[in-house]
């Protein structure tokens, strides 16, 4: 009996960064064509005071390939 390759039952998983707004993330979604059922989760990360450079409010959507 052979086996199946281990990496060809591992679904890709992809990840955006994405400014924290509503239009934002809908945007994002539209422009990439993700599906609802593909998204596995939309993480907000607030924005930090102290950071140096981009420092805002984001996203992190996380969803199947």
């Amino acid at each position: 009996m052979r086996k199946a390759p281990a990496m060809s039952n591992v679904a890709r998983i992809r990840e955006m960064v994405i400014p924290a707004t509503e239009a934002a993330l809908n945007a994002a979604v539209a422009e990439h064509d993700i599906p609802p059922e593909r998204i596995i989760s939309v993480i907000f990360q607030p924005g930090q005071a102290l950071a140096i450079g981009d420092h805002t409010a984001k996203y992190r959507l996380i969803y199947r390939a």
